[in-house]
């Protein structure tokens, strides 16, 4: 094992690099992605976290409490609305949409479309949409 100190641990680590903590190795999550996809996503979270207050102060609700695999929901406040769409299954989903004119800010995909219409979501795919409310 190792010391700790100052908060600090010193020794060997007691997992390799390329294993993951989660079962089945879910950190690599698709053709091509890494750790490091996953670091700058949450990183990206965070820093849209502090640019727009509609991620901690706005209202939240939920779009389709009773599907099964789709979570959605908005959150609002009274200059911002936020839009978040994922797919929590296995399998393709169809999202009709929200109407708005929306922004895509970030996705688990790069052709993930720029408007939230019409959207055939494939497994475990995430976007979260902004727009400045009228």
């Amino acid at each position: 094992m190792g010391r700790r100190e100052a908060g600090r641990f010193y020794g060997r680590p007691a997992m390799a690099e390329s294993q993951s903590a989660l079962p089945g190795n879910q950190c690599e999550a698709g053709p091509g992605r890494s750790a490091f996809h996953f670091f700058y996503y949450y990183k990206s979270l965070i820093e849209f976290r502090h640019r727009y207050d509609v991620f901690t102060d706005g209202i939240y609700q939920q779009l389709l409490p009773e599907h099964p695999h789709l979570f959605v929901y908005t959150r609002t406040t009274e200059h911002e609305k936020l839009l978040v769409v994922a797919n929590i299954s296995e399998q393709e989903e169809n999202f009709d949409g929200a109407p708005g004119n929306w922004q895509r800010l970030i996705a688990s995909y790069k052709d993930t479309p720029e408007m939230p219409v019409k959207m055939q979501l494939r497994p475990y795919e995430a976007a979260i949409y902004y727009q400045k409310s009228e």
